[in-house]
């Protein structure tokens, strides 16, 4: 195996990651068939390919992100690292044509990780993002863009866009889009705690696909986030 792990065990004699727990999870970052216990999922997000695993880990975020950097930099792989809010760690690498993200936060029992490892390949060609179901109002954009597909069961797409405007102006104009879409609106409501801070959804059907869509204040203007699944053929 191309890559040495520390035993962690070794300065933290209360630490639950055993050896092989070590071993399975460097397994796994190499090989994502190699260990149990792991899901898998394949995704686009803006075009760029991604293979995605997760898995509770039974050891503390600490511990693995100790494992991790001592396994690339053995490697000879530089590690960056970011803390995100609500407690993720991530890390992150580019080993040959392979990037690697590892996001580690604290999981739902005491000494457990929530972990997803994201493998890319840089050298295959990039696709063309998925497009919104609905024309997009003037002044809106994409800011991404995630597809996820399974052959045997559907194609399920996020999209997040933004507009300067309020909620009530992009709402509005939102609807209409999806009417000139010829998509049959279902359910419409509002929500929040306050006029100001209300937000409008709507969930509508075309053939065999359904869309959600939710118009929510934004720091500045509007977020809006739409949901598209569309059935297996």
């Amino acid at each position: 195996m191309p890559m040495t792990v520390r035993d962690p065990t070794a300065r933290h004699p209360s630490a639950s990651f055993s050896r092989l727990g070590v071993v399975m999870l460097v397994l796994c970052l190499a090989m994502p068939s190699a260990a149990s216990g792991w899901q898998s999922t394949s995704t686009t997000v803006n075009g760029v390919p991604l293979e995605i695993r997760s898995s509770i880990v039974p050891a503390k975020p600490e511990i693995i992100e100790q494992s991790i950097r001592a396994s690339w930099e053995a490697s000879g792989s530089e590690t960056r690292r970011f803390e995100l809010p609500g407690g993720r760690t991530v890390l992150g690498r580019i080993k040959g044509i392979k990037h690697e993200t590892v996001m580690l936060r604290e999981g739902p029992q005491a000494g457990t990780t929530e972990m997803h490892v994201t493998v890319s390949d840089l050298g295959k060609p990039l696709r063309a993002p998925a497009a919104p179901p609905f024309k997009m109002p003037v002044g809106m954009q994409v800011n991404q863009s995630m597809e996820f597909s399974d052959p045997q069961q559907s194609r399920v797409v996020t999209f997040q866009l933004s507009s300067p405007a309020r909620v009530a102006f992009v709402a509005n104009a939102v609807l209409k889009a999806m009417q000139d879409a010829r998509w049959t609106l279902q359910h419409q409501f509002t929500y929040g705690a306050s006029p100001s801070e209300e937000a409008r959804a709507f969930m509508g059907a075309r053939d065999r696909s359904e869309i959600s869509v939710m118009v929510v204040p934004a720091e500045r203007g509007s977020s809006v986030w739409v949901i598209l699944e569309e059935a297996a053929p």
